[in-house]
């Protein structure tokens, strides 16, 4: 493996695995498995609490198997589905800028996640 392949694994991983621990307990300033509920819930995605866990747990161990290298493809179509899923349900109609709320950093990780599980 290659340096830049190397720290796009880490990078890439370690954002997701913040923004699934933000989600799962809280930390770095996230509303924990609570907040992501209601999240899920006021986006009509029922069950919501499942869909809390599992958009949570995919990130976060998502994000760490993509960092280690470990079972890529799965953690990248698991990773790449939370994000298509959120742009469809969040992002979208705020257009494609992220100071707006829009895809655009969601866009970015599809394609870091979809350029680490292609080479």
């Amino acid at each position: 493996m290659n340096l830049g392949k190397l720290l796009l694994r880490v990078v890439v991983g370690s954002a997701f695995i913040g923004h699934g621990l933000q989600k799962l307990n809280g930390s770095f300033g996230g509303n924990g498995i609570a907040g992501t509920e209601k999240m899920a819930e006021k986006l009509g995605m029922h069950p919501a609490r499942p869909n809390a866990y599992a958009v949570a747990l995919t990130e976060t161990m998502g994000g760490a198997a993509i960092a280690v290298g470990a079972a890529t493809p799965l953690a990248a179509a698991g990773l790449i589905a939370t994000m298509v899923t959120a742009v469809r349900k969040v992002h979208f109609k705020n257009g494609p800028w992220n100071s707006a709320g829009g895809y655009e950093y969601n866009a970015v990780l599809i394609a870091a996640v979809a350029a680490i599980a292609g080479g």
